[in-house]
């Protein structure tokens, strides 16, 4: 798991050290736009990670990076964005989510069982 910088001095590097860690402009650029060229699309993505440069990410665009760093447990951006907001950030692992689920559906087991005694039925575990 790649993080990338661990202090980053703005939006555009948090971003860029996210695109780094997913293998860099080129790659990234070609999952955002598979009609261009492939070198087109590096070349555009780097254009739009320039603060100094006009051409800028969709929302959607920025959302699609930000969600495969995720996936691929890179933290870069998240972590930036909690920071620069005074906001404490942990990451949720797999085991917690599974956990909640799990918490979650015996909860959800627990409220059926009272409705059905409430209506004279007996669930069965």
């Amino acid at each position: 798991m790649s993080q990338g910088n661990l202090f980053d001095d703005d939006i555009y590097d948090a971003l860029s050290s996210c695109v780094e860690s997913l293998g860099k402009a080129k790659k990234v650029g070609s999952k955002l736009w598979p009609a261009m060229p492939i070198d087109a699309a590096g070349r555009k993505l780097s254009d739009c990670l320039n603060p100094e440069n006009a051409q800028k990410l969709s929302l959607e665009e920025f959302w699609l990076i930000l969600r495969w760093a995720r996936e691929k447990d890179v933290h870069t951006f998240a972590r930036f964005f909690a920071q620069s907001l005074d906001y404490d950030f942990t990451p949720i692992t797999a085991a917690v989510k599974a956990a909640r689920a799990d918490r979650d559906l015996a909860q959800v087991r627990l409220d059926i069982a009272k409705i059905a005694a409430s209506v004279g039925l007996k669930v069965s575990e």
